[in-house]
């Protein structure tokens, strides 16, 4: 049913009281309060927080009543949840709803959009929505129409890129990287079309994909004999659904797989919400034996106490600071700190986007475990990947194999 239909003659006058103004990064105390529904408008509360997944997305300003706020909107909040529409709403006491909302799909849409801008220039910013981005929300909506087309067709493909001992040189282990084998431009790499990916509903099932996959992969090349390793990222969406620590030990169990086989990669925006499920998610998938990494540090947000209350494995050097890092002082510091600091907590460090000599020489000299890049290989299909690394024999590999 069009949303239009089930707008009561009074709630258009609702909408337009409402701003499109949304801001990113900043979450409100009073949101709390809705994490403990007792009535049904509570429980739509919890709902307007979490059906983007983003509950610091949504904020009550100068509502510190916040049930005043949704018996004025009472009418919107039906509406919208029935359609599955509602979504990061700044509440404010003047009318700045966009002219160019007919609906109250499209003004939803429209606020999505301006949030999204705003997290992308920045933490605390905000934003309001201007028609110019109007053609880049119908074009972003088409694209993640033709991911989902692009998953039920089977066209996403796992590359595996090697990871090295720093000090020999040797294999121990790989990182699983998405491609899109795009019908008609090809091989995709992520840059053009994980960051959509990654925030549409898609991402959960992608990202349950890529561990079934690239678990089964490892399981297959360590009945090689390989005692080798596999990175795994994870989207954020995936710490939202309940299922991530059944999926992961069941990616395990269903392998064969033992724990510390296993690498999940998360990046610092995950840990910087700072709540208690993701902290004890964590906790409880690092209670099953599985490593967890760090992904791009030093490029975050992240305070040193982050490693303190979370049970991560690993820190990996995000590849902007190995850059120039023997011509750079300001690079060499970063990474000289970042490998000082890991071993303080006991933690192992990798290099990514090493690609040359030198580079490698640095960070071997400076006590770096690990390293990564294009000096020791590109990311490719599995069937390179074997051919390469993984035959008796291969110099890369000689000290993997897994005594007898």
């Amino acid at each position: 049913m069009p949303a239009q239909k089930m707008v009561p003659p009074d709630a258009k006058g609702a909408f337009t009281s409402l701003s499109a103004w949304v801001q990113g990064g900043v979450q409100a105390p009073e949101i709390t309060i809705v994490d403990r529904p007792k009535s049904p408008r509570e429980h739509a509360a919890r709902a307007l927080c979490r059906l983007s997944g983003n509950p610091e997305d949504v904020m009550f300003e100068r509502r510190p009543m916040w049930m005043s706020f949704l018996e004025e909107v009472d009418v919107v909040l039906q509406m919208a949840l029935s359609e599955n529409a509602w979504r990061r709403l700044l509440a404010h006491d003047e009318e700045m709803a966009p002219a160019q909302s007919d609906t109250p799909e499209e003004f939803l849409n429209f606020a999505d959009l301006a949030i999204h801008r705003a997290k992308a220039t920045g933490r605390g910013r905000a934003e309001t929505f201007m028609p110019a981005l109007g053609d880049v929300a119908i074009a972003r909506r088409a694209f993640v129409q033709e991911l989902e087309c692009a998953f039920k067709r089977d066209e996403f493909e796992l590359f595996y890129q090697p990871q090295v001992n720093a000090q020999s040189g040797k294999l121990v282990g790989a990182e699983a990287l998405i491609r899109w084998n795009h019908p008609q431009r090809g091989l995709l790499a992520p840059a053009d079309f994980l960051d959509v990916l990654s925030e549409s509903t898609l991402a959960n099932s992608v990202g349950e994909w890529v561990l079934r996959t690239a678990s089964a992969r490892l399981a297959q090349w360590r009945a090689w004999g390989l005692d080798i390793r596999m990175g795994v990222n994870l989207f954020a969406a995936q710490f939202r659904t309940g299922r991530l620590l059944k999926t992961v030990s069941a990616a395990l169990s269903d392998n064969a797989l033992p724990p510390d086989a296993l690498e999940l990669e998360i990046v610092e925006t995950i840990l910087l919400r700072n709540d208690v499920t993701t902290r004890r998610l964590l906790q409880d998938i690092r209670g099953l034996g599985v490593r967890l990494a760090l992904d791009d540090y030093g490029t975050g947000f992240a305070s040193l106490s982050v490693l303190k209350r979370y049970p991560v494995t690993s820190l990996k050097i995000d590849r902007s600071f190995i850059v120039n890092i023997d011509k750079d002082p300001e690079n060499a510091a970063v990474v000289n700190a970042i490998i000082y600091l890991a071993k303080s907590f006991g933690l192992d460090v990798i290099a990514e986007g090493v690609e040359t000599v030198s580079q490698m020489d640095f960070i071997k000299d400076h006590g770096c475990g690990e390293a990564q890049g294009y000096l020791f290989g590109k990311p490719v299909a599995a069937s390179a990947f074997e051919c390469r690394y993984l035959r008796p024999g291969s110099a890369i590999v000689d000290a993997c194999l897994l005594p007898v």
